[in-house]
């Protein structure tokens, strides 16, 4: 088989976009014994990349749009050893779970086997419907004394 067009577009097919042009390519590939694996394989690379681009590209601008639309959190807890306000996880998560979901993003907490003695691996994966994810790490060493060096808390509080 020679180099040439290797797609012959029939008159009555519609593609409408990119990835049903590439299923396209890859399906007469397939059926097509002459053709070469190792090109196959190399187109396949290709698609994956760029599938990889567009899903990142599409996770990037979802951020943005998300971050843009984040209200400010009222602080509705107050420490009276520091006296201070904040606000706690559940009016955190409930002020912005509907503007992230929205923009088609979940998000995921884990634990790992921390690398650092006496510490705790935390993880969270910002995933988005695109298939493009971010995941964060943390090594962080237990913390169960206050401001003035007294036993206040549970070493993972």
């Amino acid at each position: 088989m020679n180099d040439q067009a290797l797609v012959q577009h029939n008159q009555d097919e519609v593609v409408t976009n990119g990835n049903d042009a590439m299923t396209a390519i890859f399906e007469r590939a397939a059926f097509d014994i002459e053709f070469p694996l190792d090109r196959l394989e190399k187109m396949m690379e290709m698609q994956e990349r760029w599938q990889a681009n567009q899903s990142e590209k599409e996770f990037n601008e979802a951020l943005a749009a998300a971050q843009s639309e984040m209200p400010v959190v009222l602080k509705n807890q107050e420490n009276s050893m520091t006296r201070s306000t904040y606000a706690d996880l559940a009016a955190i998560n409930k002020a912005i779970a509907p503007v992230y979901s929205a923009h088609g993003f979940s998000v995921s907490f884990n634990t790992f086997e921390a690398k650092m003695q006496n510490c705790y691996g935390v993880s969270c994966e910002l995933c988005h419907r695109s298939g493009h994810r971010r995941k964060f790490q943390a090594e962080i060493p237990p913390d169960n004394v206050g401001i003035k060096g007294n036993t206040n808390k549970t070493s993972i509080h």
